[in-house]
């Protein structure tokens, strides 16, 4: 038997939310748009830049299997409250960096491990609401 509700109002309204939470995760993929003032300013190279990102996407998948078991042990708000702190703590830190390390602590593992959970949360969450129009729902939850 399955715990999906029906694909009323509020099914929707939880998808519209959860697409504008995915546009916020995108902000993963706007590392390109840094890499060059950050290695101006701080004087790092590209193959040290460009570590930063791979570090962040690898330790994302640890995110998404980790909100996957917390899913199924707490409530909606522990799921989505840690990859939220996670994210905004990431991105202070990674503002303020000095070394190279510190970046990729701060972007790399903070932010890569919250926007891991974000994404299996948001899918798993909104997804649980619709019994119709599944495919459209996933599909519209990943363009954003």
């Amino acid at each position: 038997m399955s715990n999906r509700s029906e694909s009323g109002q509020k099914a929707w309204q939880i998808l519209l939310i959860g697409f504008l939470i995915m546009v916020l995760a995108g902000l993963i993929f706007s590392w390109s748009i840094f890499i060059t003032p950050i290695e101006k300013d701080l004087g790092f190279n590209r193959k040290d830049t460009s570590l930063v990102f791979t570090i962040s996407l690898s330790i994302s998948i640890l995110g998404q299997i980790f909100a996957g078991f917390l899913k199924k042990k707490t409530n909606s708000f522990i799921v989505f409250g840690i990859p939220a702190v996670l994210f905004f703590l990431g991105f202070t830190f990674a503002a303020r960096v000095q070394t190279i390390t510190s970046l990729y602590l701060s972007y790399g593992l903070l932010v890569g491990f919250g926007i891991g959970m974000v994404y299996n949360a948001v899918l798993a969450y909104a997804l649980d609401h619709f019994t119709k129009n599944l495919g459209l729902a996933s599909g519209l939850l990943l363009m954003g």
